[in-house]
C-alpha cells in the first residue's frame, strides 16, 4: 500500500498534523464528558484545529461520543456539533439495519438449536454503551462451537442457495470465515484444530461461558460478561492498543457491569494467557485517563518487551498508529508488518519465554506457520515449535528494541 493510499484508510491518523498536549487531553476527556454529563470541549477552538481534533475523534471511533453531546447540548463548538450530529444520527440507522440482521440469526439459531455468541460491535452497544447512536462497527464477529454449526447456521440463513457453496475457511487464520449476508459481512470465528491465538484459547477452554441460545431479541446473544471482559482486553492487545475506541469500550464495559465481573478469575485467565504485563498497562492507562475503578490485574516483572507495552499505551502513540501497519511512512509499515508476524511474543509475558520449554507465544506462532499449508497439522507444529520459536523471538527482540527507541526506558516493577 502507497502512502497515499494509508491516508484513505477511515480509521488512520498518522498522516494528519500532530494534536497539541491539550487538545489530547481533551480527547481522552470525551469518556469523563459522556459519564459526568458536563460540557465539551472546555476550551475554544478555532475552525481549523476544531476540524483536526473532528478527524482524530473520527478516525479513534469516538465520533459518536461527540454525536452524543451533541444530542445532550453539551458541546461548546459548533462545528463538532454538526460533525458529531451526523456521526450520531448514522450510528442508529447502522445499528438498526444490523439489529433486523441479528435477530434472523437468533431465530435461526434457536431453530436449529445452534448456540452461538456475538463479540465486540452490536453486543458493545447495548452491554456497554446502552445508545445505539455512539458505537460505530463495520462487521458482525459471531463465534459458533464448530465449522459444522457454521455450515448449517449458514445454509438456513442464505435458504440453502449459496452459488458459492460450502464456507471458505481463512487459509491464513484457520478458524474463521467471511461471507455476505442481506449486505453485512460476516465475520465466523469456530475452534479448528490447536489454538493458534489467545481468543481460540478462550474458545477452547471456555466454551461454557461463551456460547448460548438467544433467550430474547431484546440484544444480541452475548458471552458471560467477565469472558467478554477478557477477550475485549486481549482483542485491544492484540492490536497494540491502536484505537482509542477499544480503551473506551473496556472502560465503559467495566463501568455497566462491574458487579457482573470475577475479577478473580479474569485475573487468572489472563495469567493462563501469559498477558498480564501488557494487561497491566493498559489497566493503568485506563485508571489514569478513563476509569479509576478499573481493576489491576497485577504487574509481573519486568521484561524485554515491557517498555514496549508501556509505549502502546501511550495516548500520543494510539492517536497516531505509530505500532499499525497502515502508516503514511513505508518503512513503518513494513515495521508494523513485522511486529503483526511476532505478535503473540511482544504480548506475551516475557517470563514465559524459555527456550526449552513450551509458552502460549510459541504454540500460537508455530501453529499460524503450519497453518499456511491450508490444513491444521498439529504433529507438525509441535516440531516446529522450538525452531520457529528461536527466528520470531530474534526478530521480536529487534522490533521492540526499535519501536521504543527513543523513549525512557525506566520500568516500574512491582
Amino acid at each position: 500500500m502507497t502512502a497515499d493510499a494509508a491516508t484513505r484508510v477511515g480509521w488512520k491518523s498518522s498522516h494528519l498534523d500532530p494534536l497539541r498536549t491539550e487538545e489530547s487531553a481533551s480527547l481522552l476527556g470525551l469518556f469523563a464528558a459522556w459519564r459526568d454529563g458536563h460540557r465539551w470541549p472546555r476550551a475554544p477552538l478555532p475552525f481549523e484545529r476544531s476540524e483536526l481534533l473532528w478527524q482524530y475523534a473520527e478516525r479513534q471511533g469516538l465520533g459518536g461520543i461527540v454525536g452524543s453531546l451533541a444530542a445532550e447540548e453539551r458541546l461548546t463548538n459548533r462545528h463538532l456539533e454538526i460533525q458529531g450530529h451526523d456521526r450520531y444520527l448514522s450510528n442508529v440507522l447502522h445499528a438498526s439495519r444490523a439489529a433486523q440482521l441479528w435477530r434472523r440469526i437468533h431465530n435461526a439459531s434457536r431453530k436449529l438449536g445452534v448456540p452461538i455468541a456475538f463479540v465486540k460491535g452490536p453486543t458493545l452497544v447495548r452491554s456497554a454503551w446502552k445508545d445505539e447512536g455512539i458505537r460505530s462497527f463495520g462487521d458482525l464477529d459471531i463465534f459458533l462451537p464448530s465449522a459444522e454449526a457454521a455450515e448449517v447456521l449458514v445454509a438456513d440463513l442464505k435458504g440453502d442457495a449459496d452459488p458459492h457453496g460450502p464456507l471458505s475457511w481463512s487459509r491464513m487464520s484457520p478458524g474463521k470465515a467471511h461471507l455476505e449476508v442481506d449486505g453485512w459481512q460476516l465475520e465466523l470465528c469456530v475452534p479448528m484444530g490447536p489454538p493458534r491465538g489467545p481468543a481460540f484459547e478462550m474458545m477452547a477452554r471456555h466454551p461454557d461461558r461463551l456460547f448460548s441460545l438467544p433467550e430474547s431479541d431484546e440484544a444480541p446473544a452475548a458471552p458471560e460478561p467477565s469472558f467478554h471482559f477478557v477477550f475485549m482486553l486481549q482483542h485491544l492487545m492484540q492490536h497494540r492498543c491502536s484505537r482509542l475506541i477499544w480503551s473506551f469500550d473496556l472502560a465503559a464495559f467495566h463501568s455497566l457491569n462491574r458487579d457482573h465481573i470475577d475479577v478473580a478469575w479474569v485475573a487468572e485467565e489472563i495469567a493462563a494467557l501469559e498477558h498480564r504485563s501488557a494487561a497491566w498497562h493498559v489497566g493503568e492507562f485506563i485508571r489514569n485517563s478513563l476509569e479509576g475503578t478499573f481493576p489491576d490485574l497485577g504487574l509481573p516483572k519486568a521484561g524485554w518487551n515491557t517498555p514496549m507495552h508501556r509505549r502502546m499505551t501511550e495516548p500520543d502513540t494510539m492517536l497516531r498508529g505509530e505500532l499499525e501497519v497502515f502508516h503514511r511512512s513505508w518503512w513503518r509499515r513494513q515495521r508494523g508488518r513485522l511486529a503483526d508476524l511476532t505478535r503473540h511474543l511482544l504480548i506475551t509475558d516475557a517470563a514465559s519465554h524459555h527456550p526449552l520449554r513450551s509458552c502460549a507465544a510459541s504454540r500460537w506462532t508455530a501453529t499460524t506457520f503450519t497453518a499456511l499449508s491450508g490444513k491444521i497439522r498439529p504433529a507438525l507444529a509441535r516440531w516446529l515449535e522450538r525452531p520457529v520459536f528461536w527466528v520470531t523471538y530474534t526478530a521480536a527482540r529487534l522490533v521492540s528494541r526499535h519501536l521504543t527507541t527513543g523513549q525512557r526506558r525506566e520500568v516500574r516493577t512491582p
